[in-house]
């Protein structure tokens, strides 16, 4: 432990304070991730996301910072859901911290009420929102999810990812193990917005999926969607909503069909339909995706405008102006020009 002269009530401290202290004691460039452990009157953390240079005496680190603040609650259960073993709020706390660290953001939720559609207008995106990754709020299981893992490299063997863009039937192992196929990319030709498809079980960190409450989720698909291209950031997708708000996240999984009841996910701007879940036990789930292609149809864009004011004279005022793109997802890229012409005198 090292002391601040000047240190009180904060917790994100300074790098270049720190390395002060501690420049004799830790050669900084034999590490790519630090945390600072700030004794303080919160608990709470905060993280880089990825590795970037960090310029201190002179000198050029390629560093990812976090700092977590523990108090006397450190080792209390954890304040973000407790766990059938031990887990407390440092474990949390860096678990999340470093996975900023390894290089993502939050583990979202899109809710789009009792509907199972990612289009609808009223959808909307809920931050930390997947209760079953530690990069989101994590009540109900732990694991980081699919498309964390793979950006993290820690998919290791081959194939430990099914890259799908054709109709046919599937099969991941459990998330949890190491061996055979445990996350599928799926996308269409034009490769935008994938869907990571993933399977878990009550194993290890995800043993809580065992309770009555969420047992389940071991019993379907986890969907995670990437909403933009190259983005950091995951959104679970609720595929057995009950209710048109976000209290019914108990149970999110496509689940496998029974007799009369094919449950699908259609994703119809893109063509892409994932399921039916054919067969889940502990070593494997099966299931079918069809990809089909969509022609590409040319739309009126949406303009939305928004002004701080009415406009009034010597008095001014700001305003900003949304294009939409309507074209169907397969369309090549448009381009549009917008104009606002003031009226005669104004400035």
């Amino acid at each position: 432990w090292y002391t601040l002269a000047e240190y009180c009530c904060r917790w994100q401290v300074r790098f270049d304070e720190v390395y002060d202290l501690i420049k004799n004691d830790v050669n900084l460039s034999e590490f790519r991730h630090v945390v600072f452990l700030v004794y303080g009157l919160t608990t709470g953390g905060m993280g880089e996301v990825g590795v970037s240079p960090h310029e201190v005496d002179g000198q050029t680190f390629d560093l990812s910072l976090a700092w977590v603040a523990v108090n006397d609650t450190y080792a209390s259960p954890s304040s973000w859901g407790t766990q059938p073993f031990t887990w407390t709020n440092m474990d949390f706390l860096l678990s999340h911290e470093l996975g900023h660290n390894l290089g993502v953001y939050h583990a979202n939720h899109l809710e789009c009420g009792a509907r199972r559609s990612i289009n609808h207008p009223d959808c909307y995106g809920l931050e930390y929102g997947n209760y079953f990754d530690v990069m989101g709020t994590s009540h109900k299981s732990l694991h980081f999810n699919g498309f964390f893992k793979r950006v993290f490299g820690w998919l290791t063997g081959r194939p430990a990812v099914l890259n799908i863009n054709r109709s046919g039937t599937y099969e991941l192992r459990p998330l949890e193990q190491n061996q055979g196929a445990r996350v599928a990319r799926v996308r269409t030709s034009t490769g935008n917005h994938p869907f990571y498809l993933e399977y878990r079980r009550a194993i290890g960190f995800d043993r809580k999926l065992s309770n009555q409450q969420f047992r389940n989720n071991q019993r379907g698909l986890f969907v995670n969607w990437i909403k933009r291209d190259n983005d950091l950031a995951s959104y679970l997708l609720d595929l057995t909503p009950t209710s048109s708000n976000f209290d019914d996240w108990d149970n999110v999984v496509l689940p496998v069909s029974v007799r009369n009841q094919r449950r699908v996910f259609r994703d119809r701007r893109r063509g892409i339909t994932i399921g039916p879940v054919l067969e889940a036990n502990n070593q494997r789930i099966r299931f079918n995706v069809d990809i089909v292609d969509i022609p590409c149809e040319r739309h009126e864009p949406t303009i939305d405008e928004y002004w701080s004011a009415e406009a009034q004279a010597g008095i001014p005022f700001w305003g900003s102006v949304t294009t939409t793109n309507n074209d169907s997802l397969v369309c090549s890229t448009s381009i549009f020009h917008i104009d606002i012409t003031p009226p005669e005198g104004w400035t």
